[in-house]
């Protein structure tokens, strides 16, 4: 099975999970995460598309024709490729039970765009002024991303927002729907419920789910999701960053919302989870009815994760969330003290970012208490998407793709240190090695018990794991220091490949020449070179670049490994170890220390970091 990996960093990077470190714990934040909840952020694999009754949009005319003529039951569908700008227009009015929708996440779509910049002092998207409204599948752009920190007064600007739901005879029976949406860039608030009904038993009727939240963040506004009058709200499995706050309720008497299975990134300019106590001076200290904060999973770390200003009149209870911080810094209550549960949280988590393809933004998809030099990565579950493994008092876990919770593998006693990882049996699944006392020993997927495969004394810091033989099955390749043998998946007696005094810790392993096998990458500190498995080198191209400075994937997506290297805070790619050094991505990590492999399953590789 073709993959990239970079031998000299000690076969990938692995966990530390302190001795009293229970299993609920260390599965907590993934399980809390994604529990009950369905595609976080929405996105590529979300399901729940719309289907149009009407002509597809295409232009602002034609949106600005069939929102006006729409009547209950009708389903506007934007064209996917469309961008519909609406500054300088009126408010949109949605008549109730009427659905907008595009196709994000649908075959690769981004989804169709709708856009409006500030023309006066606060321009508003869209009022849903109706029950039984749904808005899915779009992009939202409000075109103002920035803090504006130099500001004397929050409303020193024109104000751009994005959805106002406004209506007080919406019920739990036929709410209102914002999903899978991305909302970005408006200064006041991306969603603000304002009212819906509210029958004090807890029914929510305005649902907030699925969507990717990010850049709203101006100075003293800058909210996700503002819930304002007596309005009551779930939200739920949606990706926030870079808000001012991801959810802010302004504390007004009824103020419900339930927030769950949520994925919290590190970017907010303050706390992420708010309630205001109720206006009137200091003598005020009510804080909205009732708040259910759980099963949510927060990274950042300047500033409390959630905040209660005041004293809700049925209370608040923030459980079962993963915190980077000890829960009494993460959950905090200002103005008056009460009515507000703070308990079963998971804390000192750390955020797990993946750069897809080294060249897009850092994007949260988990968090984790488990320290990274207890994990190991391969496709254990055979989805062509790299999977994270790691153990933990005699039981092997693995986490699909990084966003799935922890499932159990295989029992067993050794040391994440004495294995390595190969698809040594050949059905396109990442196995199991172990030497233990001169016998090699392999458990199939990782849930299988240890099946005998041959006998050698060698050291497994002398092995090497890679296709070299070309049969589907990665091999194992002893380096003794002056001659290479391979073993046929493992299996076979020795067969000699040549003399090298080249070690493990000196190459990289990846197809970097395109013959479908793993070939061999070495820097001699004034050239490159590679081999097809063999010591037969060919030359690559001239560089001072040393094998410890580098990293190696395949990030263009042509079936061909790259090089990848750290300068200056950019990336750097050489495509196939040939081309030269060209820009792919900026960061401040070094990339030859992360960790380059494909968990997003699209046939090129990403970056992950753990923070």
């Amino acid at each position: 099975m073709k993959r990239f990996r970079n031998n000299s960093i000690s076969m990938l990077l692995a966990f530390f999970i302190p001795s009293a470190f229970a299993l609920e714990d260390f599965g907590a934040s993934q399980y809390y995460l994604t529990e009950g909840a369905s595609i976080i952020g929405g996105g590529e694999g979300y399901s729940d598309y719309c289907i149009s009754n009407k002509p597809v949009v295409n232009n602002l005319e034609e949106f600005i024709n069939t929102i006006s003529s729409a009547v209950a039951g009708d389903v506007i569908y934007i064209d996917d490729d469309a961008i519909i700008d609406l500054t300088g227009r009126a408010t949109i009015n949605i008549p109730k039970n009427i659905t907008i929708c595009s196709g994000r996440g649908r075959e690769g779509s981004l989804g169709g765009k709708i856009t409006k910049a500030h023309s006066g002092s606060h321009d508003v998207m869209f009022n849903a002024v109706g029950e039984g409204i749904t808005i899915t599948g779009l992009r939202l752009d409000g075109q103002d991303p920035e803090i504006r920190g130099d500001l004397e007064s929050t409303y020193d600007e024109p104000l751009i927002s994005g959805i106002y739901i406004c209506d007080n005879q919406i019920t739990a029976q036929n709410p209102v729907v914002v999903s899978n949406n991305e909302i970005t860039g408006f200064s006041y608030y991306g969603v603000a419920t304002e009212r819906g009904y509210n029958n004090g038993l807890g029914e929510l009727s305005v649902i907030i789910k699925n969507n990717y939240i990010h850049h709203n963040r101006r100075k003293g506004l800058g909210y996700g999701v503002m819930v304002d009058g007596d309005s009551s709200v779930l939200v739920e499995a949606n990706y926030f960053d870079f808000n001012r706050h991801d959810i802010a309720g302004t504390g007004d008497p009824g103020q419900t919302y339930e927030a769950r299975y949520n994925l919290v990134g590190s970017g907010g300019s303050s706390h992420n989870f708010d309630m205001h106590r109720q206006n009137g001076g200091d003598g005020y200290t009510n804080g909205g009815d009732l708040i259910r904060i759980h099963h949510n999973s927060f990274s950042l770390t300047s500033y409390p994760n959630v905040v209660i200003r005041g004293v809700p009149d049925t209370g608040a209870s923030i459980s079962y969330n993963s915190f980077p911080k000890i829960s009494s810094e993460s959950a905090v209550q200002y103005y008056g003290s009460g009515r507000f549960d703070v308990s079963n949280n998971l804390e000192n988590t750390r955020e797990w970012m993946i750069s897809e393809s080294a060249s897009k933004d850092w994007r949260m998809i988990n968090t984790s208490r488990i320290g990274k030099e207890n994990l190991r990565y391969g496709d254990f579950v055979g989805d062509e998407k790299i999977d994270v493994f790691t153990s933990f008092q005699g039981q092997w876990y693995v986490s699909d793709a990084g966003i799935k919770p922890w499932q159990p593998l295989a029992q067993s006693e050794y040391a994440i240190t004495d294995l390595r990882f190969a698809d040594l049996i050949g059905d396109e699944k990442t196995d199991v090695f172990l030497v233990k006392n001169g016998q090699w020993f392999v458990s199939e997927s990782g849930v299988k018990t240890w099946v005998s495969i041959a006998s050698s004394n060698y050291s497994l810091d002398d092995l090497v794991f890679a296709n070299v033989i070309g049969d589907a099955k990665d091999d194992v390749i002893y380096m003794s220091g002056s001659e290479w043998f391979a073993s046929d998946g493992g299996q076979s007696a020795w067969i000699f490949l040549g003399k090298s005094t080249v070690r493990p810790n000196d190459i990289l392993v990846t197809d970097i020449i395109g013959a479908s096998n793993d070939d061999f990458f070495i820097a001699t500190g004034y050239e490159w070179f590679a081999s097809e498995g063999t010591p037969n080198w060919q030359s690559l191209t001239t560089s001072q670049s040393l094998v410890g400075q580098l990293n190696v994937g395949d990030v263009v997506g042509d079936e061909k490994g790259d090089i990848l290297i750290s300068e200056n805070g950019k990336w750097l790619v050489s495509e196939s170890g040939v081309g030269s050094w060209q820009p792919i991505g900026s960061s401040t990590y070094d990339i030859s220390g992360l960790v380059v492999r494909d968990f997003i399953g699209d046939a090129k590789d990403d970056v992950l970091r753990i923070k």
